[in-house]
């Protein structure tokens, strides 16, 4: 009994001792932070998929623009709460963290938004994230995401990012994020269908890697009914003409196929 005692009394001193030199390691004391200035900024961008839309530079920039200038001020007299509400201004930034360690660092580790598709329209562009959430194109790099042009059913929010306001917009969305997420599932769609467009009427038209027709494919919904119709077209009515002469091929009625000649 006296020796688990004393086991256990042995690892919770090491356990405190280590944590109490990780957490001096890491941070500045209160003693510390009063005499030391801050000269160096280290940015730290997690893994966001290959991501590249926010880079050192441009924290520096932002927070000298909405916090003001940093370098040679005392550690302990930055507004670190202040800084970091800076950093997650960004468009592209969905966390950021703040904190100073004694080596006259301030540190900042971000977490970057992923575009799940991109939406283009004539009146300019913008990312929607998995959840729905928009947000706008961002300059210097443009992420590799299905696009999704014409007449997109969504207005940008006022502030720019956000989720869709209206109920209607708000479905759209999902569906179209439902209908993206089974492409990318599906080994043969994956790897066939290249581009969306969205025509005035609101029908969404997918475009194939191969071949010359134009699936007109409805709203958003009923998808695995229309990719069936779809591969029923490629293995029974396909092959019985020329692999251009149809045009259009309209699978959004039930248990129909359209095809029309060019």
């Amino acid at each position: 009994m006296y020796k688990k005692i004393l086991r256990y009394v042995l690892l919770t001193t090491a356990a405190f001792v280590l944590l109490s030199l990780c957490w001096f390691g890491n941070h500045v004391s209160e003693k510390d932070s009063g005499r030391v200035s801050c000269t160096r900024l280290n940015v730290i961008v997690k893994d966001s998929s290959g991501m590249k839309f926010i880079d050192r530079e441009d924290i520096d920039a932002i927070i000298n623009q909405r916090y003001g200038s940093f370098y040679g001020k005392k550690l302990d007299s930055l507004d670190l709460k202040k800084i970091e509400d800076a950093v997650c201004s960004h468009t592209a930034v969905r966390n950021g963290q703040v904190y100073v360690t004694r080596d006259s660092t301030l540190n900042v580790i971000i977490e970057q938004k992923i575009p799940f598709m991109r939406f283009q329209t004539e009146n300019g562009g913008f990312y929607i994230e998995k959840d729905g959430f928009i947000f706008p194109l961002q300059k210097g790099f443009a992420a590799n995401v299905p696009i999704v042009d014409g007449a997109i059913p969504v207005r940008i929010p006022a502030e720019g990012s956000g989720y869709a306001t209206t109920e209607e917009e708000q479905r759209w969305i999902k569906g179209i994020i439902s209908l993206m997420k089974y492409i990318r599932s599906d080994r043969t769609w994956k790897n066939n269908i290249i581009q969306f467009h969205v025509e005035e009427s609101g029908d969404l038209v997918l475009i194939p890697a191969e071949g010359r027709e134009r699936f007109i494919f409805g709203g958003p919904e009923e998808f695995e009914r229309k990719f069936d119709q779809m591969e029923t077209y490629y293995t029974s009515i396909k092959p019985i003409k020329d692999s251009a002469y149809y045009k259009t091929v309209n699978v959004k009625y039930e248990n129909q196929i359209i095809c029309r000649p060019k």
